[in-house]
């Protein structure tokens, strides 16, 4: 097997709500479903865990639920819309802040 050049792109999706409460599994499941899975069918890697933030000026580190989604594919334009997209979605559809998105040049053997 040989390596390809790849992208692998990190989502990081804070499970805390404005109103204090967080997204349940079944809202969780219900967005992987209908906006990452259509979008990389091809497939993706989901690790549940917590994220710990600090707004400027703030004196407490906020501690909350988290999902990392890693997401490895071949760099295209339709690729990137796509990652940008559900960024966008979780924003509007749970009031959310921030997505943290990265990406990074890998080498990639399946």
């Amino acid at each position: 097997m040989s390596c390809s050049s790849m992208i692998e792109a990190k989502l990081t999706f804070g499970r805390s709500k404005p109103d204090g409460s967080c997204i349940s599994d079944v809202e969780w499941n219900s967005f992987r479903d209908h906006h990452i899975v259509p979008r990389f069918s091809r497939g993706f890697t989901t690790l549940g865990g917590g994220c710990w933030t600090k707004e400027d000026g703030e004196e407490e580190t906020i501690q909350e639920g988290a999902v990392l989604v890693i997401i490895v594919y071949h760099d295209s334009m339709e690729a990137r819309r796509s990652i940008d997209c559900i960024k966008a979605s979780y924003k509007d559809l749970f009031e959310q802040d921030a997505v943290l998105v990265t990406r990074a040049p890998i080498e990639a053997e399946f």
